[in-house]
């Protein structure tokens, strides 16, 4: 039992056929209070290890109808229904791109990374697993079927503003103005980058074709073209989904 924060232990309530207290009562005969001592270890021993394979997922048959009750109570918060991932209005300035990242709908996303308009977030989530988070990092919720299987709809994507180096053959957050994305119902898509390329002369180079490729293959491609190349931004660099806690 548990008294004051401290664990108390009484071999005397032990089964008789509990091989590991065995000789205790001769021991206690000699040194009582190295036998004490000694059985104390021993139980703590026997539930740690006990609770620590319960960690990592086994059966446990339990004799003793009071440690029974005790490990199913401890289950019952599993089967109660997991929340959805949280969106928090606001937290604390200590934690923002430490633990948390801005959610932002496409629109001002692109608005506030592309054209530094000062537009408000959506709220705050919760980021893990996504390395060290920064200020050039944003979530955005995905619409559609077009990136599937890699995200789907609903999901909560992570990018980053402002990528360096080759956005070749990685998954991008784009504004075209002149093209429609039927997903989005405007000018904006996630999508898989790739593009080709002409070279002057000079060995400057301009935009031939871009290409806005989906995952789902039930979903066309968004081909720019050269003279609409000046009407594409590139947002943000896609890093990963947040692991969606739905509804049981």
């Amino acid at each position: 039992m548990k008294t004051n924060g401290q664990i108390i232990t009484d071999v005397t309530k032990r089964s008789g056929n509990d091989q590991s207290v065995k000789g205790f009562k001769h021991l206690l005969s000699q040194n009582r209070y190295k036998a004490l001592q000694d059985a104390d270890e021993i139980i703590k021993n026997t539930y740690r290890t006990l609770l620590t394979r319960g960690m990592k997922g086994c059966y446990v048959y339990c004799c003793d109808k009071p440690l029974a009750e005790y490990l199913s109570a401890q289950l019952e918060p599993l089967y109660e229904s997991i929340p959805e991932n949280r969106i928090e209005p606001e937290v604390n300035d200590e934690v923002k791109y430490i633990d948390f990242l801005p959610l932002y709908s496409i629109r001002a996303a692109c608005g506030y990374f592309e054209e530094g308009e000062l537009v408000d977030e959506s709220g705050w989530m919760k980021v893990e697993g996504m390395g060290k988070l920064n200020r050039n990092m944003f979530i955005v919720q995905a619409v559609g079927h077009s990136m599937e299987p890699l995200i789907q709809d609903g999901d909560y994507c992570v990018f980053r503003a402002n990528p360096a180096g080759s956005r070749q053959g990685k998954v991008v957050l784009t504004e075209h103005h002149n093209y429609y994305d039927s997903d989005y119902m405007g000018s904006y898509s996630i999508k898989t980058y790739t593009s080709k390329k002409i070279f002057d002369p000079e060995g400057n180079w301009a935009h031939e074709e871009i290409v806005l490729q989906p995952k789902n293959s039930n979903y066309s491609p968004i081909i720019i073209e050269e003279e609409n190349a000046d009407e594409f931004r590139i947002v943000g660099e896609f890093i990963g989904v947040l692991p969606m806690k739905s509804k049981q």
